[in-house]
């Protein structure tokens, strides 16, 4: 069953209305199949996240485990979130589900070797701090260090900018 979806209009100039919802819907009717594709999961989710928080992180969370074409579309999920302008005020349940989809993705990456996871969980750091566990944003990105450092030609810089960054989730500063 399709749940239907609702919510008042924020901005007229808004792609993500509910109308955009209601086109949405209207696909899904008539092809099932398609609820949680990437690109309907993406439009889905972004529009969710401006209209109502609560039933895009439902909606998110059956997007990380709803197998797709070759798996579940779990990159709509984090990039919608990455994705989001700063002006729409993300709920710190939202970056749970990011932090969420990245671990994932990354458990179930089948070439790990080949994907830059110290990104991801130096993107899961900042989504943990902004949702205020601290803990996990240390963890997190303790690992992307961790990771960073096993690479045989890792910039300093880079390694330097995370490492400031863990002193920021460490000490409890705000993200800039």
């Amino acid at each position: 069953k399709i749940p239907p979806y609702s919510a008042p209009r924020r901005n007229a100039d808004d792609q993500y209305t509910p109308d955009a919802l209601f086109v949405i819907n209207s696909i899904v009717t008539a092809e099932p199949r398609l609820q949680y594709a990437p690109g309907i999961a993406y439009q889905t989710f972004a529009a969710l996240l401006r209209t109502d928080q609560q039933k895009a992180c439902e909606y998110g969370r059956r997007v990380i485990v709803t197998p797709t074409y070759t798996g579940p579309a779990i990159e709509t999920i984090t990039d919608v979130i990455e994705w989001t302008p700063d002006s729409v005020k993300l709920a710190p349940e939202v970056y749970l589900l990011g932090a969420e989809a990245w671990q994932t993705f990354i458990d179930n990456f089948p070439y790990a070797e080949d994907i830059y996871l110290q990104d991801q969980y130096a993107q899961m750091a900042e989504w943990y701090a902004r949702a205020g566990k601290k803990s996990k944003a240390v963890r997190a990105q303790q690992k992307a260090i961790e990771i960073l450092k096993s690479k045989k030609d890792f910039s300093a810089d880079d390694l330097a900018g995370y490492e400031s960054r863990l002193r920021q989730y460490k000490t409890g500063h705000p993200l800039k």
